[in-house]
């Protein structure tokens, strides 16, 4: 049911799909450009001189964040070479190894127990949704949509958060940084991932109207 519905998605839903993947990769390629140039988002002050420890949050944060960008891409999937069920499963294998290690790497080694619990409080709450799903929607397809969502709205706010701060930046420079670093990156990708559930949701409402009828 899912392949069919992929297959049937109007080319408007699937490039939207495709571009909120693409900019996600982008996001997560500037992240590798980024570790190869010698800087990381992650790694703290005291671990800045530990190439292990450096190469590591590194490889998680960019696993993360590949792992994010493939929602989308997961929800319009249209292609026969791999089915959409299995690229689902594949991208929520590969979100929960991402934040299972972020979690690990938050209480072990960065001493952030916050944020872990943070981490596993989310996987726990993904697992009971998959137990209130609707009945026409796979574990699979149903925790990737929802995750598009849930992504999609955190890092518009995000992004929103960046771009009024930016108006209050003191100088040019940091103007610019929260403008496009924090608020357009997270902002626009957010908006993509929002309009892709959107568009899904739409899809899947005709689809299930339509086999109603017939």
């Amino acid at each position: 049911m899912d392949d069919a519905i992929s297959v049937t998605m109007k080319p408007l839903t699937k490039w939207i799909g495709f571009a909120a993947c693409a900019w996600g990769l982008l996001f997560a390629a500037g992240h590798v450009l980024l570790f190869f140039g010698g800087g990381s988002f992650i790694v703290r002050p005291q671990f800045a001189n530990n190439y292990g420890i450096y190469l590591l949050a590194s490889t998680i944060s960019v696993l993360l964040f590949i792992s994010i960008a493939m929602l989308p891409l997961a929800l319009v999937w249209p292609f026969r070479w791999i089915s959409q069920r299995r690229l689902q499963i594949l991208t929520l294998l590969l979100a929960y190894l991402a934040l299972s290690s972020f979690a690990i790497y938050e209480w072990v080694i960065a001493a952030e127990q916050r944020a872990a619990l943070l981490t596993a409080l989310v996987c726990a709450i993904s697992i009971v949704a998959a137990f209130v799903r609707p009945k026409s929607q796979s574990v699979a397809r149903w925790l990737v949509f929802i995750a598009t969502w849930v992504f999609g709205a955190g890092m518009a706010l995000y992004g929103g958060a960046y771009l009024i701060l930016a108006f209050f930046q003191p100088t040019f420079d940091k103007f610019l940084g929260y403008l496009f670093l924090g608020g357009m990156t997270f902002f626009v990708e957010g908006l993509l991932f929002l309009a892709t559930g959107w568009l899904v949701s739409r899809k899947r409402v005709f689809a299930r109207h339509f086999s109603q009828q017939v």
